[in-house]
C-alpha cells in the first residue's frame, strides 16, 4: 500500500500553490517526527501570493513545539496579511 504521506507529497508537488495539500503534507511529516520538514514547507509557503494561511500554521506548528516566540512572529505576520475590519 501507499503510504499517505507519499500520496499528499505527490499532490503537493503537483499542485505547489494549493495550500491544502501543503498543509496536510506538513501534519503527517510532524506526526512521523519529520518536523524540521513541516517547517520547511510551511516557510516556503509563506512566499506564496495568500501567505496568511502559511502564517498561521506556522503559528500552530511552533505553538506545539513550545516555541512560543516563533508562535508571536508568525501570528504578527499573520496580522500583517488580514484584511482590516
Amino acid at each position: 500500500a501507499v503510504a499517505r504521506w507519499t500520496v499528499l507529497r505527490h499532490a503537493q508537488e503537483q499542485v505547489p500553490d494549493h495550500f491544502p495539500f501543503r498543509s496536510a503534507l506538513a501534519q503527517r511529516l510532524v506526526a512521523m517526527g519529520e518536523g524540521n520538514e513541516a517547517e520547511r514547507l510551511l516557510l516556503e509557503a509563506t512566499e506564496q501570493p495568500n501567505p496568511l494561511p502559511a502564517w498561521l500554521a506556522l503559528a500552530d506548528y511552533y505553538e506545539g513545539r513550545q516555541e512560543l516566540s516563533k508562535a508571536r512572529t508568525a501570528l504578527e505576520q499573520a496580522l500583517a496579511f488580514t484584511p482590516p475590519l
